[in-house]
């Protein structure tokens, strides 16, 4: 088991990552970064209290700097460009950010 995870994305496949961490207790801490620092403070936070409701003693907080994300077992790589009506995935990888 992972004691510290970061999740780097908090849209809707990272948070749900997110969660599942800290609903099943898989590591001691979830950290969430995001490209809006108070969404993901907002997302940390409910994480974190659902967590507690469920007994699972899971940390979940939002990093605000890269020491925040510093000696993580694991990194979760989520981030990407959304895509917009008519897009494909394949459209993606031409896309210029």
């Amino acid at each position: 088991m992972a004691s510290k995870v970061t999740v780097i994305g908090t849209g809707n496949f990272g948070s749900t990552v997110a969660f599942i961490l800290a609903m099943r207790g898989s590591c001691h801490e979830v950290v969430l970064h995001g490209r809006n620092i108070d969404v993901a403070k907002g997302k940390a936070l409910d994480m974190s209290q659902a967590a507690n409701a469920a007994r699972e003693h899971t940390i979940v907080r939002a990093a605000e700097g890269p020491e925040d994300m510093a000696d993580s077992q694991v990194v979760v790589i989520t981030a990407g460009a959304p895509r917009t009506p008519g897009m494909s995935r394949d459209d993606l990888l031409t896309k210029k950010c």
